[in-house]
């Protein structure tokens, strides 16, 4: 099935200048305009296709007359990795939480009213890097099924409605074929990610203990424990060992094109690896080759904010 393509017909600025009645009509088509769409037979008469690094291009429907007729259209289609997208995420906003986190510390010497200012400042990034790892990680797996294929048990899981994180954990061992001996590990690392994910993007409205937060000396809402920049780091850190731990395993795995892409992946993870690695508090592997293939990962432990104050 050829990926589709998201197309915004009608700049939303636009709305500003119509009346209520044009507004309401503008707005449906705007929405309808969001609609997926497959425009693999849109591509003939583009004035070209722009290809960034690592993406997947397929050209189909080549022929060549020859009656010396016109040729018809040919069909492409074009994928992005967005996992190397999300970890380059986390990076950024593991380094923004921790300059907020400088703040935070420098209003509580101060006694300074600001630093409830500095608290959400520094949440606000902790939770897109926290939730960043998660979604890379998700977005690796998709990777994985795509290019080896699903777990023979994926019909069943989907079913019984399995844990995402499970899945993940039990395809990356079946496809990459991950030794035993670390995934009790992987999975308890995976678990806790995916809990504090779900906090983020499922978050419970209801009323919660507070909890108490050491460098503050005080009691704070749950989740400015959960995502705060010494947590952030530490899921960042974990994170980028799990991908640069995976990286053997692809390219043992990989075979035909898809050992390109492995190549690719590499690449992709290094980069990764060497970013993160320029974070303080940010512990990561040297290199890609200091990584057992065991994954001896340590347990994430983040306090996360369940701990009632006393």
């Amino acid at each position: 099935m050829p990926p589709s393509t998201y197309s915004l017909t009608r700049p939303i600025t636009r709305l500003s200048r119509r009346s209520h009645s044009e507004h309401s009509t503008s707005a449906h088509e705007v929405v309808r305009s969001l609609t997926p769409r497959d425009h693999s037979k849109e591509v003939d008469g583009l004035p070209g296709l722009y290809l960034t690094a690592g993406m997947d291009l397929n050209i189909s429907g080549i022929k060549i007359p020859l009656d010396g007729s016109e040729s018809p259209p040919v069909t492409a289609t074009v994928r992005l990795d967005t996992w190397q997208h999300w970890l380059l995420v986390a990076c950024d906003n593991v380094v923004l939480a921790s300059a907020e986190e400088e703040k935070l510390h420098a209003a509580i010497a101060a006694d300074d009213a600001a630093k409830g200012v500095a608290l959400e400042a520094e949440f606000r990034p902790s939770m897109t890097a926290l939730s960043a790892c998660a979604f890379a990680i998700d977005a690796f797996y998709g990777t994985v099924v795509e290019r080896f294929g699903s777990h023979p048990d994926h019909a069943t899981w989907r079913k019984n409605r399995l844990a995402r994180h499970k899945q993940i954990a039990e395809t990356l061992r079946y496809r990459l074929k991950l030794k035993p001996t670390g995934m009790p590990t992987v999975r308890g690392f995976l678990r806790e990610l995916f809990r504090f994910r779900d906090r983020a993007v499922h978050p419970e409205a209801k009323l919660s203990h507070p909890v108490y937060r050491a460098d503050m000396d005080a009691a704070v809402e749950p989740r400015f424990v959960t995502f705060s920049a010494a947590h952030a780091r530490q899921a960042l850190g974990l994170t980028v060992e799990l991908f640069v731990g995976m990286v053997p395993r692809v390219e043992a795995a990989a075979e035909g094109e898809v050992a390109k892409w492995a190549v690719f992946m590499a690449e992709q993870v290094e980069v990764v690896r060497w970013r993160a690695a320029q974070v303080p508090g940010v512990n990561v592997p040297a290199a890609i080759e200091a990584v057992p293939s065991y994954f001896p990962l340590k347990k994430l432990v983040v306090g996360d904010g369940h701990r009632r104050a006393p």
